[in-house]
């Protein structure tokens, strides 16, 4: 059935964040300090993260900037388009506010109800269409009249909320599975610690450097001069890449280099890839190299570390993610107000465990049963995804059948 379309504008209002000053910000919580949500406290599958919070004096808050039930919280500027737009609801009002590169779409009580308002912002072709629209040379911004000018279908308040109810179960199924993927990972780093313990406990034992036992190096540098040399284009691992504990390989990029370079840089199987920076809480995040893709290099921001016989890569790479190594990191890194970075040379000192290979050996058959549990489980979340990405395109082209639902 075909409703109503009515521009977002007519039915909800649009808040931009706060730029605070240094003063006013906690990185703990306060007496007289609330919460306060940035762009990255929304996750690139649009649910809440935070691990990455900071606090705000009450004192600086108007009320209008406080998150109410109902809102969507919005990423409006940042430097990766892919980022811009990101969003969830606020389901339940807490007390927190929102800063800079940031925005809220308030819908209006009484047109529309809040949880359909907000399922119309998840479909992907809203994400397609900020892609196409948000301006910038190295910032994209999203502006109000971006998103007042789209158009929402806009049916009688019951069946919006029938609609919503659909989708909500749907989007349940799909939450389930993410949480359970959280918590196979958790799992891991639970296992990891009980098997070899906390090393912050006993880091004198640790007589091994990383430089010691493996090859590390830095990547290639974009931007050199290369007329005169034989060249090859090849794939590259990027910072974006490279995530804590994973690899996203949903955007790869090609890089021409010199050919002489290609086997310098070149990706072999069981290869941890490592970022120099990043946010102080992924600084070192680490992941294994599978030989996914043929003829892949890694840029200078991404460090290669090539284990020798005695270890394996993926009692390294949970190692990376201890308190031990974050740590470390932490106290050698560089540091800016929101960023931190490593150089090669801290790396290769990072103190390393001398566990036996046995040991070492029945942690990777921990993890090999793990990885199964995860496939099954990432097999539930596609089908889940697909079904909810189904219902929602569905629901906003009025061919939902909801004479069942209460």
């Amino acid at each position: 059935m075909k409703w109503p379309l009515v521009k977002v504008s007519d039915i909800c209002n649009q808040i931009r964040g706060v730029s605070y000053k240094k003063d006013q910000i906690s990185d703990l919580p306060r007496e007289g300090f609330t919460k306060l949500y940035r762009s990255n406290n929304i996750s690139s599958d649009g649910s809440l993260n935070e691990n990455k919070l900071v606090f705000v004096s009450e004192s600086c808050i108007s009320d209008k900037q406080l998150l109410q039930q109902g809102d969507v919280f919005m990423t409006a500027s940042t430097g990766s388009k892919s980022a811009i737009g990101k969003n969830l609801q606020i389901h339940e009002a807490d007390k927190v506010t929102f800063g800079a590169f940031c925005k809220v779409l308030r819908p209006q009580s009484g047109k529309v109800d809040f949880k359909y308002f907000g399922y119309f912002f998840k479909r992907a072709e809203f994400r397609n269409y900020i892609s196409n629209v948000v301006e910038g040379a190295n910032i994209n911004n999203l502006k109000n009249e971006h998103i007042d000018s789209l158009e929402i279908p806009l049916p009688p308040l019951p069946i919006q909320k029938k609609i919503a109810a659909v989708l909500e179960k749907a989007d349940n199924l799909r939450q389930q599975s993410q949480q359970m993927e959280r918590e196979l990972n958790l799992l891991a780093q639970t296992v990891f610690l009980d098997m070899f313990g906390d090393y912050r406990k006993n880091a004198m034992s640790l007589k091994s450097s990383l430089g010691e036992v493996a090859d590390v190096r830095s990547g290639v540098t974009k931007g050199q001069k290369l007329e005169d040399h034989k060249l090859t284009t090849v794939p590259y691992m990027r910072v974006a890449n490279v995530q804590d504990g994973y690899l996203d390989l949903s955007e790869i990029k090609d890089i021409t280099v010199k050919a002489k370079d290609f086997e310098k840089y070149q990706l072999k199987p069981g290869d941890v890839l490592m970022t120099e920076g990043g946010d102080f809480d992924k600084l070192g995040r680490g992941a294994i190299w599978s030989g996914q893709i043929a003829n892949c290099i890694h840029q200078n921001h991404v460090f290669r570390v090539r284990l020798c016989d005695r270890y394996v890569p993926e009692f390294f790479a949970y190692y990376l993610q201890t308190p031990f190594v974050k740590q470390y990191f932490l106290k050698c890194a560089k540091k800016t107000t929101n960023l931190a970075s490593i150089n090669i040379t801290q790396l290769k000192g990072l103190p390393i465990p001398d566990e036996s290979l046995g040991k070492q050996q029945s942690f990777l058959r921990f993890i090999d049963e793990l990885k199964a549990l995860k496939e099954a489980n990432f097999e539930q979340q596609e089908q889940a995804n697909t079904h909810f990405n189904s219902l929602i395109q569905r629901a906003f082209k009025g061919e939902l059948d909801l004479k069942d639902v209460a």
